[in-house]
């Protein structure tokens, strides 16, 4: 898992599907942003459209669901994936993930020990 890879995952036991970029924490832990419909109480940090620089995932009105980052070990997403819960689905452009990491900088609702990982990536990417 690289930085900006997003994937498409199942949620077992409801079946939920979630794409997501994954931020690698470590290498053994990845932390996990998933893109969601925008609805009338969404957080609107960062919202995407259709189009444009978008993955081709997103057909509507989409923001990242900062409230709901999630912690992934490798463990976890190589057995999530070998049981065919995990699969690739491209990679959101360089633009794009500036736009979300700075957006999740802002949101309130992500968690700050989320925001201090985020703050790392962007000074190692500078």
């Amino acid at each position: 898992m690289d930085v900006g890879n997003c994937y498409h995952i199942t949620t077992p036991p409801n079946g939920k599907h979630w794409f997501v970029v994954a931020f690698p924490i470590s290498e053994e832990r990845f932390l996990l942003l998933p893109f969601t419909a925008r609805k009338a109480k969404s957080d609107t940090s960062c919202v995407l459209l259709p189009g444009g620089d978008s993955p081709s995932f997103i057909e509507r009105e989409t923001i990242i669901g900062y409230r709901d980052a999630l912690e992934l070990t490798r463990f976890g997403f190589e057995d999530a994936s070998k049981r065919g819960h995990c699969r690739p689905s491209g990679v959101v452009s360089k633009e794009m993930l500036e736009r979300i990491l700075q957006s999740g900088l802002q949101s309130k609702f992500l968690k700050n020990k989320w925001k201090l990982i985020i703050v790392r990536i962007l000074e190692e990417a500078a």
